[in-house]
């Protein structure tokens, strides 16, 4: 089984990630479900967390091309 280190300072949770997107979680769910963004995973329970690095750069390229991030 391969095991990956991460810091808790390197995963972001749900509201986290709405509150650097400024829009609500249940957005982020169904952008995260219809795959519009980076794939979060899912820890004991069903806790989704995503990696800050992935959210940054999809943020990055978001900002930088025609689309912007919009919750639609």
């Amino acid at each position: 089984m391969k095991t990956t280190s991460h810091s808790d300072s390197d995963l972001m949770t749900l509201e986290e990630v709405a509150s650097r997107l400024s829009v609500h979680p249940r957005t982020v769910l169904r952008w995260d479900n219809a795959g519009k963004m980076p794939r979060s995973f899912v820890l004991a329970g069903s806790t989704r967390r995503w990696r800050r690095s992935e959210v940054s750069e999809w943020i990055a390229r978001e900002r930088g091309g025609e689309n912007e991030v919009t919750s639609s």
